[in-house]
């Protein structure tokens, strides 16, 4: 069996990830930088009414956080939305009485203790084409002190007036999905044989904290040796740009399509076409890990292949999320109701700035 120790020294020197601090928190973490899957009104496209929401703790920090800003982004539009004003708009933060599963249609069955942060005139900022930028700021004019054992968070807008419906409107996703995102990317290089295999993750619903990643390759035409790289980049492994032509290496129509920041031995297996074998990996029962993506590619020995002897496969980009619901919206357009309309699952997109722990 060829041993692979050289593979990514031929590349690139291996550099240790550098822990890193974050000074925002997106809820849901799995679209931070994807459209959400739903869109709000309330309250910028009634122009009236109350938008209450409820954050689980587990969404955004482990015991406490001091939030000094919330941010929304309007859904992703392929035309451009001129600015909404309004002449009154009262925003709160606080504890919620509620969690997200069991949020209440009655506004003060989910309100907690809450600070009002804004009282005054406010406006919706024009929005590009195409578009989506977290540039709709609610800045708190003094931090608030978030403790987890005292409940879920809070966030509730309120505007008094007419409804009037607009085409505004705010960026959402519903999150009841334990489901995980799974995309197979680039270039497959070929084996000295025609074969059709391929690689793929073949179980997305268990990309969720206490879960696990699995990488699965099928079809490989021979067995004579096999690793797979997981990375948490596609698109940087050191100096290079990804995905690397590995044609300088002697691996013409081979590509590196992903950092390599763990090798891993992938055991194959004699199956009906060919061969297959996979490699699993737990993920740890950490809430904070929903929106990380990871990345996996496999590499086979074929000296027949290649100037380099060995095929490198199509990447897999595996994305983890929560496996449960994270928050919860109520609304309605009208600030004189006392209920709401409830879509289970759904919450508008927000980012939260401040420290997390």
């Amino acid at each position: 069996m060829r041993t692979f120790l050289p593979i990514a020294a031929a590349l690139v020197a291996v550099a240790p990830l550098a822990a890193q601090s974050s000074t925002t928190r997106v809820v849901p973490a799995e679209v931070a930088t994807t459209n959400g899957s739903s869109s709000s009104p309330y309250f910028s496209g009634y122009g009236a009414g109350i938008a209450q929401q409820v954050i689980a703790s587990w969404g955004f920090c482990k015991t406490n956080a001091l939030i000094n800003q919330v941010d929304l982004r309007p859904t992703l539009s392929t035309t451009a939305v001129p600015s909404r004003s309004f002449t009154n708009v009262k925003f709160y933060v606080g504890y919620a009485l509620t969690t997200p599963d069991t949020m209440s249609t009655t506004f003060a069955s989910n309100r907690g203790t809450v600070t009002k942060y804004l009282d005054a005139a406010y406006t919706l900022p024009a929005q590009l084409a195409n578009s989506q930028p977290f540039n709709i700021p609610f800045k708190l004019s003094s931090p608030f002190v978030y403790l987890a054992n005292k409940g879920d968070l809070l966030l509730e807008w309120e505007v008094p007036g007419t409804a009037t419906k607009s085409n505004y409107f705010f960026d959402a996703h519903v999150a009841t999905t334990s489901v995980g995102g799974v995309d197979v990317f680039g270039t497959a290089g070929g084996f000295s044989v025609p074969s059709s295999y391929s690689v793929d993750c073949p179980s997305p619903s268990t990309l969720v904290p206490g879960g696990s990643i699995v990488f699965q390759a099928d079809a490989v035409p021979s067995n004579n040796g096999s690793l797979a790289f997981l990375g948490f980049s596609r698109t940087n492994y050191g100096p290079l740009t990804l995905p690397f032509d590995l044609t300088p290496l002697g691996a013409a129509g081979n590509w590196l399509n992903v950092s390599i920041d763990l090798t891993l031995p992938l055991p194959l297996s004699a199956a009906k076409n060919g061969y297959t074998g996979s490699v699993k990996l737990p993920i740890p029962a950490d809430n904070t890990l929903p929106g990380l993506h990871v990345f996996m590619q496999g590499v086979f020995a074929d000296a027949k292949a290649n100037k380099f002897g060995l095929v490198f496969s199509q990447g897999v980009d595996m994305g983890l999320v929560s496996g449960k619901q994270v928050q919860q919206l109520v609304g309605t357009y009208d600030a004189k109701n006392t209920t709401g309309s409830l879509y289970s699952g759904q919450g508008t997109v927000v980012q939260l700035s401040g420290v997390f722990n």
